[in-house]
C-alpha cells in the first residue's frame, strides 16, 4: 500500500480485475476446446500463468509495505516465476497460432528457430537467476532501497538490466511473427488469423508498452538507489516518495496489461484464436461481456471495502449481496435471450398448413417455406444476400433456388461448378453419420473464394453452409455478409444448416406429396372417364347391335338373307368391345422379374416399340451387366417402368404430329458410379413439345407428362425416394435427352 487511499484502491481493483479475467479466459479457452493439443493447454496455462500473477499481485498490494514481513516476502518472490516465465509464453503462444509446428519447413520455422531458441535460453536463464542467493532483493531491502547485494554489472542489478532487454526481444518477435504468419491447415484458419491478427496485434503493442514502463519503473528504482532523484529528502520522505511513484506506474501498467486482457479476450470470443473452432460462438461472446462486468464491479466493491477498513462480517455480505444481484441480473438477461430465440425460431416450428394446402389442390407450394427463409436470413443471420440451392436428387424435388432478399437474382450462374469446386478442396468429402452430422467442422461453413474470376462466378456469396441428407450432398445455403460486417457464429450457422436441410425437407416432401396427389386424381379422372365410355358404348351401341342379331337369329325364317345381317351385326359388336378393350390402360407384365433389367429393356425397345420408330439402337457396356444384376427388384422395376414411361413418350411426341417423320431412337446403359440409362431421340425436340412457359427440364417433362395422359412427374418422384434422378434436356435443337441415374449406394440401401 502506498498510502493513498485513491491509489490503493485503483491499484488493488485493476488488479483483482486482471487476475479475475485471466483466470475466466484460460478456464474458458481449456474447457471450451476442440481438442486438447500441447499448444492449447500452452495457451489455456499461459492465461492461468498471467492469473496467477495478479493474484499474487493483489496479495502484494494488499499488504502495508510499512514494515517488513516473511509472507510478503515470501509472495514477493514466488511473484518473479510467472514474471519471468510469460514474455517467452506469449511469443511461443503466437508461434503456435501463426503455424510455426505446421508439417514441412515454413519460412516462419525458418526465420524464428533461432530466436525461439534463445527466448528459451534467456526465460531459462531468468529462472535460473531465481535459484541464486539474493538475485532478487527481498522485502525489506526495497524498503530502504538497498540493492547492492545483489548480482550486478557496471552498478546495476542483473535482474534489472536483463528483464526489460528479454521482455522486450520478446513482444517484437511477437509482433514479427503476427506480421509474417505461416501456414495455416485448420478450415479457415487463414481467414480467422487475418481476422484475429489486428486485435493480437494489438495486444502485443500495448504488451511492448507495458516492457518500457517496467523498465522506466527500474530505471527510477535504480535512480532511487543512488540517491540522486531524491536527493536532499530524508531517509522516510524518500521512502514515501518512491513508494507513490512507483505505485502509480504499477497502476499504470496494470492498467495497459488490463486493456492487452481485454483485446485478447475479445480475439477469443469474436474469433476462436486459441479454442480451434471453426466459427466464434455466440454465448460465449455474452458471456465474456458479463465476465468483465463482473470482474470490475467486484474488484472496485472489495477495493473499496479493504480501504475503508470494514470489519470482516460486512465484507462478507456485502460480496454475497454483490453476486446475488449479479447472478439475479444475469438469470433475468437469459430468460430475455431465451424468448428473443423463440420469437426468431417461431417461423420454423409452426404449423405450414401443408396438407390443407396439398389437399384443396393450392399452388402456393413454396409460400411457408419463403417464410421461413425469410425469417432465418433477417430474423437468424441478419445476412445481406443468401441462396438456398438444392442439388443432386434434390434438386428435381425441392423446386427452384430461394433467394434473399427477393430482389436479388433468383439463380446462381454456375451452381454445379461451385459445389464441384467445394468437393474437390476436400472439405466436403465425408458421407453423412449420424456421429460428424452435427460436430465437424469441416462440414459446417466454407468461405468462397474472393479472387476475381471467382466473384464474377459465385456472384455476392461469401459463405457456403453444405446441407447433408441421409444419402449425401442434398443442398447448399450460400451466405453473403453480415449487415453490421461481423463473423456468422457457430450456433447461427448450425441452426441455419439444420433450417435449411428442414426447408429443404419439407418443400420435397410436399412436392412429392402433391404430385401424387395430383396423378391420382388424374387417374381417377381417367377411370372415370373410361368408366362412362365403356357403358355408353355397351349401353347405346353393343347391346342394339347384340338385340338385333338376337333378332334375326330367332326369327326361325327359311330366309337366307337374315344370317349374313346378324352375323355383321355380331361382328360389328365384336370389333367395338375390342376396340374398348384396347382403349382400356392394361399392366405391363413384369419382364424385369424373369429377363433381368437390361434383358427387359432389350425387348421393350426392339419388340414392343420396335414399329414406333424407324429405327432403334441399344448398347449395353460390358461393365454395367454385372452390376445391374445385383439391382433390387423393386429398384429394377422403378427404372424399368421410368424408362418405358421415357420411350412412350418419344414414340408418341418424336415426330410432333407429322407422320412422315423419320423418328430413330437410342438406349445407351452405362456404369458410372452407379447405372446410367440414356434414352436419344431425333424428334422435334422440347421446344416444339412442351408449352412456351415452362422454365426447366423438369417442368418440361411434367408437361410431356401432362400431355402424354402418363406421367413422368411420378417416375421421377419414385427414383427420388430410391435416391436417383431423372433428367430431360435437349441433346441437340431438334433431339431429346433423357437420363435416368441411379448412384451405387442406392443399390444397398434398397436390397
Amino acid at each position: 500500500m502506498t498510502g493513498l487511499v485513491f491509489l490503493d484502491w485503483l491499484l488493488l481493483a485493476a488488479s483483482m480485475f486482471n487476475t479475475m479475467l485471466l483466470i475466466w479466459l484460460g478456464l474458458t479457452v481449456h474447457l471450451n476446446a476442440e481438442r486438447r493439443t500441447p499448444g492449447l493447454w500452452l495457451a489455456s496455462g499461459s492465461l492461468l500463468l498471467g492469473g496467477l500473477f495478479f493474484l499474487i499481485h493483489t496479495i502484494i498490494v494488499g499488504f502495508n509495505f510499512s514494515f517488513a514481513s516473511p509472507v510478503l516476502d515470501f509472495w514477493w518472490k514466488i511473484g518473479w516465476l510467472p514474471v519471468i516465465c510469460l514474455p517467452a509464453a506469449w511469443y511461443t503462444v503466437i508461434l503456435w497460432y501463426s503455424g510455426y509446428w505446421e508439417p514441412g519447413d515454413s519460412t516462419l520455422r525458418l526465420r524464428h528457430r533461432a530466436w525461439f531458441f534463445a527466448a528459451l535460453l534467456l526465460a531459462g536463464g531468468g529462472i535460473s537467476l531465481l535459484i541464486l542467493p539474493r538475485s532478487i532483493p527481498s522485502t525489506e531491502q526495497l524498503l530502504i532501497f538497498d540493492l547492492h547485494a545483489m548480482p550486478e554489472i557496471g552498478g546495476v542489478p542483473l535482474l534489472f538490466l536483463l528483464f526489460p532487454l528479454y521482455t522486450l526481444v520478446c513482444i517484437v518477435l511477437s509482433l514479427d511473427v503476427l506480421r509474417h504468419p505461416g501456414p495455416s491447415t485448420r478450415v479457415m484458419g487463414e481467414l480467422a488469423c487475418q481476422r484475429a491478427r489486428p486485435w493480437l496485434v494489438a495486444t502485443s503493442l500495448l504488451l511492448l508498452l507495458v516492457s518500457l514502463m517496467v523498465g522506466l519503473a527500474l530505471a527510477f528504482v535504480i535512480l532511487s538507489v543512488s540517491q540522486n532523484y531524491l536527493e536532499g529528502y530524508s531517509e522516510a520522505e524518500r521512502v514515501i516518495t518512491a513508494q507513490v511513484s512507483l505505485g502509480w506506474l504499477d497502476l499504470i501498467i496494470a492498467g495497459l496489461i488490463g486493456v492487452a486482457i481485454l483485446l485478447v479476450g475479445q480475439a477469443i470470443v469474436a474469433y476462436e484464436v486459441f479454442t480451434g473452432k471453426t466459427l466464434p460462438r455466440r454465448g460465449l461472446r455474452r458471456y465474456w461481456r458479463r465476465a468483465v462486468i463482473l470482474a470490475g464491479g467486484f474488484g472496485l466493491l472489495l477495493a473499496g471495502i479493504v480501504q475503508i477498513h470494514l470489519p470482516q462480517i460486512y465484507t462478507i455480505t456485502l460480496a454475497t449481496v454483490f453476486v446475488v444481484v449479479f447472478y439475479a441480473l444475469l438469470s433475468w438477461r437469459v430468460y430475455v435471450e431465451r424468448e428473443r430465440s423463440m420469437d426468431t425460431l417461431r417461423p420454423f416450428i409452426t404449423s405450414q398448413q401443408l396438407l390443407s394446402q396439398i389437399l384443396a389442390g393450392s399452388d402456393e407450394s413454396g409460400h411457408p417455406e419463403r417464410q421461413a427463409f425469410d425469417a432465418l436470413c433477417n430474423g437468424l443471420l441478419n445476412a445481406r444476400l443468401a441462396y438456398l440451392a438444392p442439388v443432386g436428387e434434390m434438386a428435381t424435388l425441392a423446386g427452384p433456388t430461394l433467394a434473399y432478399p427477393q430482389s436479388a437474382p433468383d439463380s446462381i450462374p454456375e451452381l454445379g461448378l461451385l459445389t464441384a469446386r467445394l468437393l474437390t478442396n476436400g472439405a466436403m468429402r465425408e458421407p453423412f453419420s449420424p456421429a460428424n452430422h452435427s460436430t465437424a467442422g469441416e462440414q459446417l461453413c466454407l468461405p468462397l473464394p474472393t479472387d476475381t474470376a471467382a466473384a464474377a462466378l459465385f456472384g455476392g456469396p461469401a459463405w457456403a453452409v453444405p446441407l447433408w441428407g441421409q444419402r449425401g450432398l442434398i443442398g447448399l445455403l450460400l451466405l453473403g455478409e453480415k449487415l453490421d460486417n461481423s463473423l456468422y457464429t457457430q450456433e447461427e450457422v448450425e441452426l441455419a444448416r439444420l433450417a435449411g436441410e428442414r426447408i429443404l425437407d419439407a418443400r420435397a416432401s410436399a412436392e412429392i406429396a402433391r404430385r401424387l396427389v395430383a396423378l391420382q386424381r388424374q387417374r381417377i379422372a381417367e377411370s372415370q372417364v373410361i368408366d362412362r365410355r365403356a357403358r355408353r358404348v355397351l349401353h347405346d351401341e353393343v347391346l342394339p347391335s347384340l338385340h338385333s342379331a338376337l333378332l334375326y337369329l330367332s326369327s326361325r325364317s327359311d330366309n337366307h338373307s337374315v344370317m349374313p345381317e346378324a352375323l355383321q351385326a355380331l361382328s360389328e359388336a365384336h370389333n367395338q368391345i375390342s376396340s374398348l378393350l384396347r382403349e382400356l390402360p392394361t399392366p405391363v407384365a413384369p419382364e424385369v422379374t424373369h429377363l433381368g433389367l437390361i434383358g427387359a429393356l432389350q425387348q421393350l425397345v426392339e419388340n414392343e416399340f420396335r414399329t414406333s420408330f424407324d429405327s432403334v439402337q441399344f448398347h449395353c457396356e460390358a461393365n454395367a451387366e454385372e452390376p445391374t444384376r445385383r439391382i433390387p427388384a423393386l429398384a429394377g422395376e422403378v427404372l424399368y417402368f421410368a424408362a418405358r414411361e421415357a420411350v412412350r413418350n418419344a414414340a408418341r411426341h418424336g415426330r410432333g404430329g407429322d407422320e412422315g417423320y423419320l423418328l430413330s431412337l437410342s438406349v445407351d446403359v452405362l456404369w458410372q458410379d452407379g447405372l446410367k440409362i440414356d434414352i436419344v431421340d431425333n424428334g422435334v425436340g422440347l421446344a416444339a413439345a412442351a408449352p412456351a412457359n415452362a422454365k426447366s427440364p423438369a417442368e418440361t417433362g411434367s408437361a410431356l407428362a401432362k400431355s402424354s395422359g402418363q406421367g413422368l412427374a411420378l417416375h421421377s418422384t419414385l427414383l427420388a425416394v430410391l435416391g436417383g434422378t431423372l433428367e430431360l434436356s435437349n441433346a441437340s435443337p431438334q433431339s431429346t435427352r433423357l437420363t435416368i441415374f441411379l448412384p451405387q449406394k442406392a443399390f444397398q440401401e434398397w436390397r
